[in-house]
């Protein structure tokens, strides 16, 4: 009896990690966050953990024991990296830099103990206990990215609503505010949040809009902050942004164009090895077997 609890430890770890896998592959886009603002004006409030987060809450018991260890360990600069990447992804509340480094120790260990009773192979076994720590970092890169794309998919309409609601009338700060509201969840918007909050707090606009930017570490919204500061400094704010939201919405409309190019040429393999070889027989085949029949009507 002894013998079978390992092993069925084991299946169970592989399971939840196979089920784990499969959900966020479902709902990789449906992720929706609530933030709301601390002393470093990064708390959340009424947020939606994804996947990744709800992986680590689940297996946290496991280990815990681990995370004061890592709290004594002198790793500041390590700490730094991954509270960096997790100020990218705008999950740095929903763990600390202990409780994530504990994690990729545990994940590794997890997947040493299945490679060790799966393969007999070395250099495989290591393989599997790096990609077990590799997999936290992966997954806040890939958030990361996921954030970056809805972010610059929504920046020409926000930025085009916030210069609309400035040519009404209303100051910067209303109109942050109006836009937040019309866009309540989405990722640019909570990040407008936040530098309402700063300029709140007596910051002005440029340095407030300078931190989104580090934030969310975007190209395009670099250039936007850069002209921002640049031009809003002795042009009107309003019509900087509607110059800035037509360029985006340009810039949009090429890249749409550019991936649309990159989809016919993605299409192309798959059909020079699927479809048209079924064409070619569906073609040649009548013609075959007409040929070969005609030729045993000939000899007999």
């Amino acid at each position: 009896m002894n013998s079978m609890i390992f092993p069925l430890f084991l299946l169970f770890i592989a399971t939840a990690t196979f089920v784990y896998l499969v959900f966020m592959h479902l709902n990789e886009k449906k992720q929706q966050f609530r933030f709301e603002d601390d002393l470093s004006h990064q708390k959340e409030k009424n947020r939606k953990l994804d996947e990744g987060a709800q992986l680590l809450l689940f297996f946290k018991p496991a280990f815990k024991f681990l995370v004061p260890i890592f709290e004594r360990i002198p790793s500041k600069k390590y700490q730094q990296i991954i509270k960096q990447k997790a100020i990218y992804a705008a999950c740095a509340n929903e763990f600390t830099c202990a409780e994530f480094m504990a994690f990729q120790v545990f994940l590794s260990i997890m997947f040493l103990l299945l490679a060790v009773r799966m393969v007999d192979n070395n250099l495989i076994i290591l393989l599997a206990a790096a990609s077990g720590a590799y997999f936290p970092l992966l997954w806040l890169q890939s958030k990361k990215k996921r954030r970056q794309e809805d972010i610059q998919a929504s920046m020409p309409d926000i930025i085009d609503t916030l210069s609309l609601t400035m040519e009404a009338g209303l100051d910067l700060y209303a109109g942050l505010e109006e836009v937040c509201r019309i866009f309540e969840n989405d990722p640019f918007a909570l990040e407008l949040q936040l530098m309402k909050k700063d300029i709140n707090y007596g910051m002005p606009w440029y340095e407030a809009l300078q931190n989104v930017a580090d934030r969310v570490d975007l190209a395009e919204l670099d250039a936007f902050v850069s002209i921002m500061i640049q031009a809003g400094k002795g042009a009107s704010v309003a019509e900087v942004l509607k110059t800035q939201a037509a360029r985006m919405r340009h810039d949009r409309f090429l890249n749409a164009e550019k991936e649309g190019a990159k989809a016919s040429q993605k299409l192309f393999r798959p059909l020079m090895v699927c479809i048209f070889p079924l064409i070619l027989m569906i073609l040649i085949c009548p013609l075959l077997i007409k040929f070969l029949t005609s030729e045993q009507s000939i000899l007999f």
